[in-house]
This record gives C-alpha cells, sequence and structure tokens, in this order.
C-alpha cells in the first residue's frame, strides 16, 4: 500500500509541475494582448522568449527579436543589450556559431558603452 502512495504523490507532483509553466506562458501570451505600454510588452516578450529558450530556440529567437526592436525604440541600451545576448545564446544552442559571434559581439559593445562589467 505505501508503494501505491508514493507512486501516487510522484504522478502528482509530476503533473503539477509540469503543467506550471505552460500556465504561466499562456498568461504571458495574455499580457501581449492586453497591454498596449512597450515596456510591459518588451519585459514580457523577454519572458516568453526565455520560456523558450530551452526547447525551441527558433521560437524564442523571434521573441528576442521584438524585445531587442523595441528596446531601441525605448532607448533602453542594457535591455537592447540584453536581448542581444539572448540572441546570441539562441543561436550558439542551433549550432549558427558566426550569427552567435555578431549578438554576442553587439551586445558587449553596448555593454562597453553602459561600463557594465557584468
Amino acid at each position: 500500500m505505501r508503494k501505491w502512495n508514493l507512486l501516487f504523490a510522484a504522478l502528482l507532483f509530476y503533473s503539477v509541475s509540469y503543467g506550471q509553466p505552460a500556465r504561466e506562458l499562456d498568461s504571458l501570451l495574455k499580457v501581449l494582448d492586453t497591454h498596449r505600454e512597450d515596456s510591459n510588452i518588451m519585459l514580457t516578450l523577454r519572458r516568453i522568449g526565455s520560456y523558450y529558450i530551452d526547447n525551441n530556440a527558433t521560437k524564442a529567437i523571434g521573441y528576442f527579436e521584438r524585445t531587442a526592436e523595441l528596446a531601441k525604440k525605448l532607448k533602453d541600451p542594457l535591455r537592447q543589450g540584453n536581448a542581444y545576448y539572448d540572441l546570441g545564446f539562441c543561436y550558439l544552442l542551433k549550432g549558427d556559431y558566426d550569427q552567435s559571434l555578431q549578438y554576442y559581439q553587439q551586445s558587449e559593445k553596448i555593454y562597453s558603452e553602459l561600463n557594465d562589467k557584468r
């Protein structure tokens, strides 16, 4: 009987933890539909890109590109540099090393201009 309780608890934990990221993604996508403020949209796009980065780098690239465009429009160089860094990582995951290097260099240039030692 104890084995069945442990198995049930493990399956329940797995199903609850597996469904959580999908619900978070759904709520983030709703934010994109309802918010009109560019700064909120930019932050939401980056979070969605971060969600996809591990399982669908191609989809994450689209969100990070939109993040970079909005950061440039809003004159927010730190977030623009972060988006370029994220894009570099996505292309690294895809094995496109030339594109990855270009985005990493763009982010490094922005960080240097901001005197960001990170």
